[in-house]
């Protein structure tokens, strides 16, 4: 065999080809100007305002979770996040929606809940230094008390910028937390000597009345012109029916006249009489 035969045997090898497209493809939509998503610090201003009205979502790729074995680390993130990409899960495309309360994943399609994840259980968050659209956060898992990583790729935005959001929950969170300890108004003192706490104060959240704010007169129950009124029973449903059971044991005694003992007939006979 030739070399030129060996060379267009491996031209036209599948594996080759589809690189060479990803190649020409990748050319053709790469841009000379584009600016990187870190130099852009002025639109992630808006996602703060966004995150405290609960309007901050972004389009992403879940990838998934896996196991990790620590609850912080960007090297942890960026393993988990390699592993994911790796699998032969296929990525589900949904929107991540970003708020002080916690982290949703809804399906885009099919508008879906597919992870419901409360911030205070988020133990760290980072995007991804191997992949510009990578992002990933580390959480505990309520059921199995596992750490997991929860993987991302964005579609429009950078991994940076989720991460960015993602921190201003963060930040909502610790100054709803702050806000709540203060209006408590708890103190814890400790005893040295006795190795004892006195705790003045109560955990108890003040009423409206107590806090002097004026509720006013119960507000009526709307009304709904439109409702059908449920159906009710007429009094004669409700009445107790009589009972068919000597009924039935009649007729099967005239039916069965030659086989039914005459003790049976006298039974009948005086519990009818």
């Amino acid at each position: 065999m030739t070399n030129k035969n060996k060379q267009r045997r491996s031209l036209r090898s599948p594996r080759k080809m589809d690189r060479l497209r990803r190649s020409f493809r990748d050319s053709f939509r790469r841009r000379k100007d584009r600016i990187p998503e870190s130099s852009k610090p002025h639109q992630w201003q808006a996602d703060e305002s966004a995150v405290r009205s609960g309007t901050c979502t972004f389009a992403v790729k879940y990838l998934g979770c896996v196991e990790v074995f620590d609850s912080r680390g960007m090297q942890v993130c960026e393993e988990a996040l390699k592993v994911l990409r790796g699998s032969r899960r296929r990525p589900v495309r949904a929107v991540l929606h970003v708020s002080g309360d916690g982290l949703r994943v809804v399906e885009e399609e099919t508008k879906g809940l597919i992870v419901d994840q409360t911030i205070e259980k988020v133990s760290f968050c980072a995007p991804d230094r191997n992949h510009e659209r990578g992002f990933s956060y580390i959480c505990r898992d309520g059921t199995t008390r596992r750490w997991m990583c929860h993987g991302f790729l964005a579609l429009r935005e950078s991994g940076e910028r989720l991460s960015h959001a993602v921190g201003c929950a963060f930040a909502v969170c610790l100054e709803r937390k702050q806000k709540r300890d203060k209006e408590c108004g708890v103190t814890m003192m400790f005893d040295a000597k006795n190795s004892t706490f006195t705790r003045t104060g109560s955990f108890r959240q003040q009423g409206l009345t107590e806090r002097g704010i004026d509720v006013g007169p119960p507000k009526p129950p709307p009304v709904n012109p439109f409702a059908i009124e449920r159906p009710h029973a007429t009094p004669s449903m409700l009445q107790r029916q009589g009972s068919c059971r000597g009924l039935v044991l009649v007729t099967f005694l005239l039916l069965n006249k030659n086989t039914a003992s005459p003790i049976l007939f006298l039974a009948i006979d005086v519990k009818f009489t």
